[in-house]
């Protein structure tokens, strides 16, 4: 999101009785809620405001917008902002395209979070490519965002090609069996991710027997989410199998949720390799 200079300040102040510049709002477009309205007016000048001391910046639940963006991302680069929860807004596709340019253009956020921002697939599409090509994005949270198999296949080639995310939280989405295949591949083939959660999501046995592929062949994936999926014995058993069969598992907890975390042939697998099951 890219600017880094700062505005010069001009060598004389301005005479006594002339204009002040205005300042320069980002409105809430279209919104019918006029104390909500009151409650957090978006303005360029507080974007900045809240980026400016950088480290965490916290602006979930406040109504941002794709329009928003660009005054944010501005300052999230000035500031060198490290981590950014955007969760339970109105970003879209059109605001998680607009996301993807800041993460090629920043150096310096490890942390996004995005959940529940009606990002769909389409949105999902655009911001892979933007987590691809960042050097720096660690930890990414996109659970609740009606994203489906198209999706989680674009985001699975851009894990396999981030050398820097460690945490992809997806859980709460519409991935299904393919979703998880391309996310399984990902997972086999990146040296950096150490956490996934997909749970609740529409994943059945063959998601998980590839995913089971993953964790056997992963060297850095130490947490699996797979809890409230449609995942029955077929797939509980090609999870232990891979779990008992690795030589070198880095998987150290495996979340099944109440339905699979009591399967006989995962609490054995799981015992002998001490792994947490749960």
């Amino acid at each position: 999101m890219g600017c880094t200079h700062s505005k010069q300040v001009a060598a004389t102040p301005p005479a006594h009785n002339a204009p002040q510049p205005q300042e320069q709002r980002v409105p809430l477009d279209h919104t019918d809620d006029p104390v909500a309205a009151l409650d957090f007016e978006l303005s360029a000048p507080m974007l900045v405001s809240r980026c400016r001391a950088g480290g965490e910046v916290d602006l979930s639940n406040k109504m941002i917008r794709a329009i928003h963006v660009g005054a944010l991302g501005e300052a999230v680069s000035r500031y060198g902002v490290k981590g950014l929860d955007l969760g339970h807004n109105q970003l879209g596709a059109e605001g998680a395209a607009a996301l993807a340019n800041l993460l090629r253009a920043n150096g310096s956020l490890a942390s996004l979070d995005l959940q529940s921002n009606q990002i769909g697939d389409e949105g999902a599409k655009a911001l892979a490519a933007g987590v691809a090509a960042s050097g720096s994005l660690a930890t990414l949270y996109l659970n609740a965002n009606k994203i489906g198999d198209a999706g989680a296949k674009a985001l699975a080639v851009a894990v396999a090609a981030s050398g820097s995310l460690a945490v992809f939280v997806l859980y709460g989405n519409q991935i299904g069996d393919e979703g998880a295949k391309a996310l399984a591949a990902a997972v086999a083939a990146s040296g950096s991710l150490a956490a996934l959660a997909l749970d609740d999501n529409q994943i059945g046995d063959e998601g998980a027997k590839a995913l089971a592929a993953a964790v056997a062949a992963s060297g850095s994936l130490a947490t699996l989410g797979l809890g409230g999926n449609r995942i029955a014995d077929e797939g509980a058993k090609a999870l232990a199998a891979a779990v008992a069969a690795s030589g070198s598992l880095a998987l150290k907890d495996l979340y099944m949720g109440d339905s699979l975390r009591k399967n006989a042939y995962l609490v054995a697998a799981c015992e002998a390799k001490g792994v947490g099951l749960r």
